[in-house]
């Protein structure tokens, strides 16, 4: 699927499922490459290309985002994942590549839960933070997960936490971080 403008690129709500086994290509959207509200599940198993759009990833109300394939978003204005909503789950065999992103890698906000369980989480050229969490959100990098955040804007943050919390359980993923 190759999706070139408009306002958004996919839009998944109340009670919606969208399953990607297949590839997607997002390009020049105004807002969201990707808007999942409701209770929606979204999910994909293969490869999902967001370029030179707004925000790529928003994810609100009670949906579900869940990635055990690769997400590679690059040259956005906007952010790369906004998440308000259940959580977003990153799993095993999960690859997330951010890079030239003009504002924050993932920001998480309202008790929101961002689950990278085995996945890979590379956030490369922000010039916002590479991840802040919010009002009691939660970030938890569990057994297997690696985290690499490098060249954020040198006044800004790798992680950011304004009432959120980050959970590297066990010391078990590797976490780089590096400023321009």
């Amino acid at each position: 699927i190759s999706i070139q403008g408009g306002w958004f690129g996919i839009i998944t709500n109340d009670d919606a499922s969208f399953l990607n086994d297949g590839e997607i290509t997002i390009k020049n959207t105004i807002f969201n490459g990707i808007r999942n509200l409701g209770q929606s599940n979204f999910t994909n198993n293969n490869f999902i290309n967001i370029l030179e759009g707004s925000q790529a990833i928003i994810t609100r109300d009670s949906s579900l985002f869940t990635n055990t394939g690769n997400l590679h978003l690059e040259a956005l204005d906007g952010g790369g994942i906004l998440i308000n909503s259940k959580s977003v789950l990153n799993n095993a065999g999960g690859e997330i590549l951010m890079n030239q992103i003009d504002n924050r890698g993932i920001l998480a906000l309202d008790q929101t839960r961002f689950e990278n369980s085995g996945g890979t989480i590379r956030i490369i050229d922000t010039k916002d933070d590479g991840i802040e969490l919010r009002n009691s959100c939660n970030f938890n990098n569990t057994q297997g997960g690696l985290i690499y955040i490098d060249s954020v804007d040198i006044d800004r943050r790798a992680i950011e936490m304004n009432g959120g919390n980050f959970f590297n359980d066990r010391c078990s993923g590797i976490i780089n971080l590096s400023n321009r």
